[in-house]
């Protein structure tokens, strides 16, 4: 009820009851964010309480688990084409919806193509290469990691930064 400065009483107010849903939304521990794979058909994720786990992939709900106990969640997903992707889910602990927010939505690539062979690779494959220290450089695809190795010496893994470009400094040819 409220009150004027003359302490006037108005008319009775209407009693409003609000139900507030205290659940923490699952936390999505797979798969990893910024992280690529070949595959992803489920999605693993810690809750703390029981419930039914709905995951939302790229805006659309795509999966619901059944119901679970506390603690981790695996719902399996439909295949999932190459590109960026983002995955979120929600928990309905009681079935009458009462659900939880969205989890933080976590971004990831699938990517099933294998890197193209490098390109623009100075010197060039079969030169003659002085003793010391000679820089191989060349172009991969972005992001990739490769190893690069001359004859027995051991491995270098070298990766092609955003561009795929990529330069190494091969030390102690002889």
């Amino acid at each position: 009820q409220a009150f004027d400065c003359a302490l006037n009483p108005g008319a009775p107010a209407t009693q409003v009851f609000y139900v507030v849903a205290a659940t923490a939304p699952p936390s999505i521990t797979f798969p990893e964010a910024t992280h690529e794979y070949r595959v992803v058909n489920h999605v693993l994720g810690g809750i703390v309480q029981a419930g039914t786990v709905a995951v939302r992939m790229d805006g659309v709900v795509v999966a619901t688990s059944g119901p679970v106990g506390a603690g981790i969640s695996d719902v399996p997903l439909p295949g999932l084409a190459d590109g960026w992707h983002e995955v979120s889910a929600q928990l309905d602990p009681d079935g009458i919806g009462l659900v939880s927010n969205w989890s933080e939505p976590v971004r990831f690539k699938i990517d099933t193509v294998a890197p193209g062979a490098l390109q623009d690779l100075t010197p060039t494959p079969g030169s003659v290469l002085p003793d010391g220290t000679v820089q191989v450089a060349g172009k991969a695809e972005a992001g990739s990691t490769f190893v690069i190795q001359v004859d027995s010496a051991v491995p270098q893994t070298v990766p092609a930064g955003d561009g795929g470009a990529f330069s190494l400094a091969l030390t102690g040819l002889t």
